[in-house]
């Protein structure tokens, strides 16, 4: 059994222009807004939130670092500004190492959902299957997720 601990990083849709950001802002006004005045309001106050928001949509947010340790190695970082192929590299350790158990704080919630996605939109099917194979039992013993051993 291989144990992989990992964390990833990631950043709101930095390709968005501000024009894109202020239309992806007005779509997420809430439904009771009527006026013109009252929605602008909103815009003005929560443009910049609802944008930064994208990160944890991986349709939208980008990919900033991922870092792992296989078993007890040195732990890896794969900056996105050194390393483009992150994602490549992340499989490629997850790789033929027969049962990979994954380690981490909300890995189970956030960290493996995410890269899942993040890979099929990448196009990166056999890492977005590995993940998902994984993710399709709410309680597998191959998610290790230090925030539900230790909630705080």
């Amino acid at each position: 059994m291989t144990y992989v601990h990992l964390d990833i990083e990631t950043l709101p849709a930095l390709w968005m222009t501000p024009d894109q950001r202020l239309r992806y802002a007005y779509a997420k006004v809430p439904s009771n807004y009527k006026k013109p005045a009252s929605i602008a309001k909103w815009l003005k106050d929560n443009a910049d939130e609802a944008w930064r928001r994208t990160s944890f949509d991986p349709m939208l947010g980008e990919l900033w670092m991922v870092g792992w340790a296989v078993d007890d190695a040195e732990p890896f970082i794969a900056d996105l500004r050194e390393t483009p192929d992150q994602l490549g590299l992340f499989a490629s350790a997850c790789a033929c190492r027969g049962q990979v158990v994954f380690v981490g704080k909300s890995v189970r919630s956030f960290d493996l959902p995410w890269l899942a996605q993040y890979a099929l939109r990448e196009g990166r099917l056999n890492l977005t299957s590995r993940l998902l194979d994984v993710l399709s039992y709410p309680y597998d013993k191959r998610i290790q997720d230090v925030g539900e051993m230790w909630p705080t």
